[in-house]
């Protein structure tokens, strides 16, 4: 199915002629694009908005090892129709002159997503009595950060996506496409003497052919976490041990944040095509921008003993803020911890899992063994 070529009857000349050529763009920079977009991630009985546009990852054509992901989400519970399209960049937009509360709401409908970026697309030549601007949707989006927390929404005029093919891409928006300045390994691996040659994953293979020196089985914390990575990077994604998100918060500001290290996340990288498209549609907004526009935290994971304490919730909490499914492994199964998953879907959507530690080394060996 091609996904560019919707049927875009709905909606006043210039809202269809705007979809059109999003539509277009998404396709040129190589994600799949889905046109009144329903998301599958809230919960039941609950509104269920319709997105005008979303661009999504096909994540069948990236450059990993899609049968092992596809092994992976399945350990989770995820079938292939949910976990094949990532939503990217969800866009809603407005045509005619709408009111702040209907800015309002489609801020809510975009982040029902959970789409990494959001765009607003405002009409400014729209007539109405309310004037609706870029600038002042832009502070109405500003308002909601303030009262809500930093949401990577952006807002741009419609008649500025004609530009974007001539805007060059501005890969200063890969905030850490090196990944430099990150702790150095600790872990139980003979010569791995940083963090750079787990991402390349050499060292890692170097030690798993001398003598499992990396202690891969053992359902120790460091032995997991080394597990992850390991599995991370044969699946094609980029591993990252006890990461500290510092690209999320406000520049020249981290020391005055706490800042939490997640045990372990898997980055996907997006291709030089994405990559250019995405960087240069945020070169169109004037809001700001902290999210890295290059590598997705696919899966964050954090190792807890099990019980439904404070840390472990705690925990979640901060997978919940970052990444996007978010694993809690286990040592121990425990009603409580299940119910404060439960409760935290509520608040982040439905992609936040637990596994037992067991589970997930069995699954490893296999994965090792082929």
């Amino acid at each position: 199915m091609d996904e560019c070529k919707h049927e875009l009857k709905e909606g006043k000349e210039e809202h269809i002629s705007t979809i059109r050529k999003l539509c277009r763009l998404g396709c040129d920079y190589g994600f799949t694009t889905f046109h009144r977009y329903r998301t599958n991630r809230v919960l039941s009985r609950a509104y269920l908005p319709v997105i005008d546009l979303l661009w999504a990852i096909d994540m069948k054509e990236e450059s990993m090892d899609y049968d092992s992901y596809l092994s992976f989400m399945e350990l989770l519970g995820v079938c292939e129709k949910d976990a094949r399209y990532l939503p990217f960049v969800s866009f809603e937009v407005e045509s005619s002159d709408p009111t702040s509360k209907v800015v309002s709401t489609d801020l809510m409908n975009l982040l029902s997503t959970h789409s990494r970026f959001s765009f607003l697309v405002i009409n400014k030549n729209a007539k109405g009595s309310g004037s609706m601007s870029v600038k002042r949707a832009e502070a109405i989006v500003r308002t909601f950060n303030y009262f809500e927390g930093y949401k990577s929404v952006h807002v741009i005029d419609s008649s500025s996506v004609d530009m974007l093919d001539k805007h060059e891409p501005n890969l200063s928006e890969c905030r850490i496409p090196e990944f430099v300045g990150i702790r150095q390994w600790r872990g139980p691996c003979e010569g791995m003497s940083s963090f750079r040659d787990l991402c390349s994953g050499k060292k890692l293979i170097e030690c798993l052919g001398l003598g499992n020196k990396c202690k891969l089985y053992e359902d120790t914390d460091d032995g997991i976490r080394c597990l992850l990575s390991f599995l991370g990077w044969k699946i094609g994604l980029l591993p990252c041990y006890r990461y500290k998100p510092t690209e999320v918060l406000p520049s020249g500001r981290e020391a005055t944040y706490h800042v939490p290290k997640i045990d372990t996340v898997l980055f996907l990288q997006l291709n030089r095509k994405q990559k250019e498209g995405i960087t240069k549609l945020l070169s169109l907004s004037n809001m700001e921008k902290r999210c890295d526009a290059c590598h997705i935290p696919l899966f964050g994971m954090e190792i807890e003993g099990g019980q439904a304490g404070k840390h472990s919730i705690g925990g979640i909490v901060s997978l919940s803020r970052y990444a996007h499914y978010k694993i809690l492994i286990t040592k121990k199964r425990d009603i409580d911890l299940k119910r404060a998953l439960r409760a935290f879907s509520l608040f982040y959507g439905k992609d936040i899992f637990s596994i037992s530690s067991r589970k997930m080394i069995r699954w490893a060996r296999d994965k090792i063994k082929r």
